[in-house]
């Protein structure tokens, strides 16, 4: 599909929203309103959406009092120095470059510190759905078609660059005692030699560069249920990657984001079979009936490996947001939870080859 021409998107320098609770709800409905100049306030519900833990999400629902239509906008406040870990420029050019695509909502408007932006009708997955036979094949085919989307000519695989980046930026130590010795205690110097072996084993792959979600936890997929039909939310971690890299990210958000997180919930090697061949069947074109075991069974693989990346990837994110974050989230004791993981699935994953 090619891409289509994208009109301008108004942007609001003299808006800079707080991430207050109270000031925020109240200030973005105002920079919703600026978009939105027929909405009447009197007919707008606010709530804050509270399951992000990067940024402060405002939803606003005008209902029009004739006809009981009923129409959304979202307002993404950025969190407190996630211009460390996300490069904004960039998450505002994939929001609109996949709307063209018809993979993410329409951009409306940006203003100083976020943007206010469509919304895609459903509900957001819990880690005790995503393995609905209902839901998960729709997943695969979704994630095969994001997959799909043309990149650059020289589009290059960023993981490990951005865990370099991510690197330069964790903390030394924190103000507490105690949690200054949890990082400490997480022995960083054999994490990074542990972590040289896998880049060289992921890029021995010389698996397929994609255009890759990069953060397919459970709430970022829509599931409506009455259409039978999954949406991908949330772009802004967005880059070309590896193929495996969403994928694996995906199987390990199956076990939560609150710590402690259920590492029983890794899906299974069954499970991944029929995920990897329905996904198989999307992006390569083929009837999922002709993906042969042992294509899936490569794939499989190549997954485990990039299931360690992702463990490490989120690590090094989660100890720089907990020098940095007002979310109240334990951003700490779930990096030590990703690494603990990590270590102990990293022999197992590493060995793991095409064995049917």
């Amino acid at each position: 599909m090619a891409e289509a021409k994208r009109p301008a998107v108004p942007h609001f320098s003299d808006v800079a929203l707080s991430l207050a609770e109270g000031e925020a709800e109240e200030q973005a409905l105002a920079v919703v309103l600026r978009v939105k100049p027929g909405w009447e306030r009197q007919n707008v519900a606010v709530s804050r959406c509270t399951d992000g833990i990067t940024n402060i999400i405002v939803k606003c629902t005008h209902t029009e009092p004739s006809s009981g239509g009923a129409e959304t906008a979202l307002v993404r406040i950025y969190g407190k120095k996630t211009e460390t870990l996300i490069n904004r420029e960039r998450e505002l050019t994939n929001f609109r470059r996949l709307h063209t695509y018809g993979l993410s909502p329409e951009l409306h408007a940006t203003f100083t510190n976020g943007y206010v932006y469509g919304y895609f009708e459903g509900e957001a997955c819990e880690k005790e759905t995503v393995k609905d036979p209902s839901l998960y094949p729709l997943l695969a085919r979704k994630i095969a078609q994001l997959h799909k989307v043309p990149l650059d000519a020289n589009a290059q695989p960023q993981l490990f660059v951005t865990i370099e980046k991510w690197l330069a930026g964790v903390p030394t130590s924190f103000p507490e005692e105690d949690r200054t010795k949890q990082l400490q205690d997480l022995g960083m110097p054999h994490l990074l030699i542990q972590l040289k072996e896998l880049r060289e084993k992921i890029e021995q792959l010389h698996a397929p560069v994609v255009t890759s979600h990069n953060d397919l936890l459970c709430k970022n997929i829509i599931y409506d249920r009455e259409k039978g039909t999954v949406n991908l939310i949330d772009y802004e971690y967005t880059t070309p990657n590896w193929r495996g890299f969403d994928i694996a990210n995906h199987f390990n958000e199956h076990t939560g984001v609150d710590p402690p997180l259920d590492y029983s919930l890794y899906p299974g090697k069954e499970f991944q079979f029929d995920f990897l061949r329905t996904y198989l069947s999307e992006f390569c074109g083929k009837d999922k009936a002709d993906i042969a075991d042992a294509e899936v069974g490569l794939v499989y693989a190549e997954v485990a490996k990039f299931a360690l990346a992702s463990h490490f990837f989120w690590g090094v994110w989660a100890l720089i947001q907990a020098a940095n974050s007002t979310i109240a989230f334990d951003f700490l004791g779930y990096a030590c939870q990703r690494f603990s993981e990590f270590r102990r699935r990293f022999d197992e994953f590493m060995a793991l080859e095409c064995k049917l």
